[in-house]
C-alpha cells in the first residue's frame, strides 16, 4: 500500500502538470471533437482536486471561459456545475469579493436551469440542452444513463454550492432509475438492455444521490445500505474485471464515485482502488497523461480523479 501511494502521489503531480501545460491561449482545454466548455470544466475540476490553486493562471483562465460561454450539451452542463461548485467552495474560505462569488453563483444557477429545462419526458437526459437564447438542441423524448449520471452529478454539486433544484427534477430521474434497472440489479446504457460495470456503478451512485436529495434526513450510508443498492453491489461484483484495458478510464471514474460514496473498500475479494491504481500507474505515458477512448485530456482527468479518490460526501462537497 505504501509503495502504491508513493507512486500515485508522483503520478498525480506529473499528470496535473501535463494538463496545465496543455491549456490553450484562450483558457480552453479540448479533445478530438471539441467541446471546449465541457472539457475545460472537467479539467478545472480535476486540477482543483489535485490541489492546484484557483489563482493559478491556467485555472483562472479556464474559469473565465466557463463563465462566459454556454455549455455545448448535457455532459458539458453537468461538468460546468461540478467545476463552479468546487470553485465556490474554494473561494468561500478566502477573502474573495462578494461580486465575484455572486457572478459564480449566478452562473451556477443558470447552469442548473439549463439542466432542469433539458430533462427529457422520461426523467433522464440525452445529449441536447435547452438554452434561453434558443430551442432544444436534441431530442427531448430520448435519454441514456451516461448523460443522465453527469446531469445528476452536476445537480448535486450545484445544490451543495447553494443552487436551487426543483424537487420534481429529482423525483422524475429517481423514477427512471427505479424503472430502468435490469433484472440482475444493475443498469445498462438505457433501460431494457443488459447491465454493464460502468453503468451499474453510475446508476447506483445516481440512485443514492437522488435519494439523499429528496430526503434531508437520509444519509449516504443509509441509502447505500438499502436493498436496491445491495442488489447493485451483487451485480457489480459479478461484472467487475481487474483493470487491464487502457480504454477503461471512464468506467474507473464511475467505479470510484460509487465506491467512495457507498464507502465500499472491496468488491468481493478485489481491492478496487489498489487494482485500479496499479493499472493506471502502468499505463501512464511518459509525458504524464493517459489516453483511452476520449483523448488525452478527458481520459487523464478521469484517471487523476480516480487516483485522488476525489469523490467525498456529496451532502457537503461538490
Amino acid at each position: 500500500k505504501e509503495i502504491v501511494d508513493k507512486h500515485v502521489h508522483v503520478a498525480v503531480e506529473k499528470g496535473a502538470k501535463a494538463l496545465l501545460d496543455r491549456s490553450g491561449e484562450d483558457g480552453a482545454w479540448t479533445y478530438q471533437k471539441g467541446y471546449p466548455v465541457g472539457v475545460t470544466a472537467l479539467t478545472v475540476y480535476t486540477l482543483l482536486k489535485c490541489d492546484i490553486p484557483v489563482t493559478h493562471e491556467a485555472v483562472a483562465k479556464g474559469i473565465d471561459l466557463i463563465l462566459e460561454k454556454d455549455p455545448e450539451g448535457v455532459y458539458s452542463a453537468g461538468l460546468v456545475a461540478l467545476a463552479l461548485s468546487s470553485v465556490i467552495g474554494k473561494l468561500q474560505s478566502t477573502r474573495e469579493t462578494s461580486d465575484r462569488l455572486g457572478r459564480l453563483r449566478n452562473r451556477l444557477q443558470g447552469t442548473v436551469d439549463i439542466l432542469v429545462a433539458s430533462q427529457s419526458k422520461s426523467g433522464g437526459w440525452h445529449y441536447g440542452v435547452t438554452l434561453k437564447k434558443g430551442g432544444h438542441t436534441g431530442n427531448l423524448d430520448a435519454y441514456d444513463f451516461s448523460n443522465t449520471q453527469f446531469a445528476v452529478l452536476g445537480l448535486r454539486a450545484a445544490a451543495n454550492g447553494g443552487a436551487r433544484i426543483p424537487r420534481k427534477t429529482w423525483e422524475n430521474v429517481l423514477a427512471l432509475y427505479e424503472k430502468g434497472g435490469c433484472k440482475d440489479g444493475g443498469w445498462g446504457y438505457t433501460g431494457g438492455g443488459g447491465s454493464s460495470e460502468a453503468m451499474t456503478a453510475a446508476g447506483a451512485y445516481s440512485w443514492i444521490i437522488c435519494q439523499i436529495s429528496l430526503s434531508e434526513k437520509l444519509t449516504e450510508e443509509k441509502a447505500a445500505g438499502s436493498d436496491r443498492i445491495k442488489k447493485a453491489v451483487d451485480c457489480l461484483k459479478k461484472l467487475y474485471v481487474v483493470p487491464d484495458d487502457p480504454c477503461s478510464l471512464y468506467g474507473l471514474y464511475s467505479l470510484e464515485r460509487f465506491c467512495m460514496t457507498a464507502k465500499i473498500e472491496k468488491l468481493g475479494d478485489h481491492d478496487w482502488y489498489r487494482e485500479g491504481a496499479v493499472h493506471l500507474l502502468r499505463v501512464q505515458s511518459g509525458d504524464g497523461l493517459w489516453t483511452g477512448n476520449y483523448g488525452e485530456i478527458v481520459d487523464s482527468c478521469f484517471a487523476l480523479l480516480f487516483l485522488r479518490r476525489a469523490t467525498v460526501s456529496q451532502v457537503s462537497e461538490g
